[in-house]
């Protein structure tokens, strides 16, 4: 790949996704479009996820963090780690001036991607104040560091949704309250807090999305070798094996061509890689419906202990266990995922993504019906529109996959505002560049 800018029923799908992943498989090229990479991760992968995106800014369009800190919070020191950057006291909270400044040295000295290209990234950020392990202090720090390089309205901090130290989900896991144990081999920390915090970020991430159908998943999770992309990597605390969900819509079928489809990176926390609670996250962390609803490959990289390097939790580099370039395009973690995202984009090609729809209008009669039309693209097999309740999205999908026409109807509640918006249907159902935005209010009853 090129370095330019560019829910669920847990019991059926962990059945089917584990009979596909007993195999071993290379990590296939596929066909992704260069401007729809993301990352996300939680805890020490949320870490992992902004020094990723950071350090490649020129690949990474938008970023997720769930109970994480600011970009080289730790400064390669175990314990600025566990206090300023998890527990901070008052006095010692991380200096997000400080940070952004050590942010533009490592840019001045090529380190990591340029910051210009974070201004138009997008950001999402997840932190409850009920976190007895990351408090939301250290993600206030985060917000606050990633004001200082990205536009305000590309950012969203949810900070009013409790719970403990987990991956929040809307229907699998332990009580919202529940803190695992690292002694405990059945702590999965997943918890179900009524919030679906994977197809939130997915949402954010992506500006428009479409929601999951309750069939279960028809994609493959592959287990691959993560020694393809870092030598001994047990030895620099990553597994021997990681994972990837493959969207049916995005494999490569038996003409060897693949349909053009996004990628998201989904980094583990510490305690919950798959060498030690198997394939629960990877399964049941949120993410795979919606992946498989919209084109969407989810790479898995994982983590694994490493006791001789006082990493006996299976966490990401995030204070330099592995090695002191750990947050920049050097480090031997980072390099390596960014390996395999190479990997997975080899195939990807240089065509263009339809172009949206022209002359949209948009009307309302008496009843409330919204009525939206535009002018009909050549060459493309449909159109597919999206509304949100907020300007900038994230949009979900209100009409069906692909509308044939060149309009489009809808009701619309009273007493609310919306934003629509259209874009063009390629024959292989990839969908092109947004149209603009067209806003609408109902007048109350």
């Amino acid at each position: 790949m090129q370095h330019h800018k560019i829910s669920l029923v847990p019991a059926l799908v962990s059945a089917i996704f584990s009979i596909n992943a007993n195999a071993l498989e290379p990590l296939p090229a596929l066909n992704i479009e260069p401007s729809k990479v993301t990352i996300s991760g939680i805890s020490s992968g949320g870490y992992m996820a902004q020094q990723m995106h950071i350090a490649y800014s020129d690949i990474f369009s938008a970023a997720a963090i769930i109970a994480g800190g600011p970009f080289y919070c730790a400064e390669n020191n175990i314990g600025l780690a566990l206090t300023r950057c998890m527990k901070p006291e008052p006095n010692n909270q991380p200096n997000v001036a400080r940070l952004k400044s050590i942010t533009e040295t490592f840019d001045a000295f090529g380190d990591i991607a340029p910051t210009d290209n974070l201004y138009n990234d997008r950001v999402w950020i997840f932190s409850s104040a009920d976190d007895s392990v990351v408090l939301q202090a250290v993600s206030d720090s985060l917000n606050a560091y990633y004001a200082e390089f990205i536009q305000p309205k590309n950012m969203r901090y949810v900070s009013s949704v409790g719970g403990e130290h987990s991956m929040p989900t809307d229907s699998f896991g332990y009580p919202c309250d529940y803190l695992g144990k690292s002694s405990n081999p059945d702590d999965h920390f997943i918890n179900n807090c009524g919030y679906d915090t994977a197809g939130e970020l997915l949402a954010y991430s992506y500006k428009h999305i479409k929601r999951p159908k309750t069939s279960a998943s028809a994609g493959r999770l592959i287990q691959f070798d993560q020694e393809n992309f870092l030598p001994e990597p047990t030895q620099h605390g990553l597994s021997q094996y990681g994972y990837a969900y493959i969207p049916e819509a995005c494999d490569i079928k038996e003409n060897g061509k693949a349909s053009k489809c996004k990628l998201h990176i989904a980094l583990h926390g510490c305690l919950q890689s798959a060498d030690r609670i198997g394939n629960v996250f990877v399964e049941n962390a949120g993410y795979n419906d919606w992946a498989e609803r919209n084109r969407i490959v989810v790479l898995y990289p994982q983590a694994t202990a490493t006791l001789q390097q006082g990493n006996g939790n299976g966490c990401w580099d995030w204070w330099g266990y592995d090695d002191n370039e750990y947050a920049t395009r050097f480090g031997n973690q980072t390099t390596a995922i960014m390996a395999m995202v190479d990997q997975v984009t080899a195939n990807s090609t240089d065509n263009a993504p339809a172009a949206p729809p022209s002359k949209l209008t948009i009307n309302i009669d008496q009843l409330g019906k919204v009525q939206l039309g535009w002018e009909h693209q050549q060459g493309v097999a449909g159109y597919a529109v999206y509304r949100s309740s907020e300007k900038d999205g994230p949009y979900y999908l209100v009409s069906a996959d692909v509308v044939l026409e060149n309009s489009f109807a809808i009701v619309q509640q009273p007493a609310t505002q919306a934003y629509y918006m259209v874009l063009s249907v390629e024959a292989d159902g990839s969908e092109g560049l947004p149209s603009k935005e067209l806003a609408i209010s109902i007048p109350g009853i």
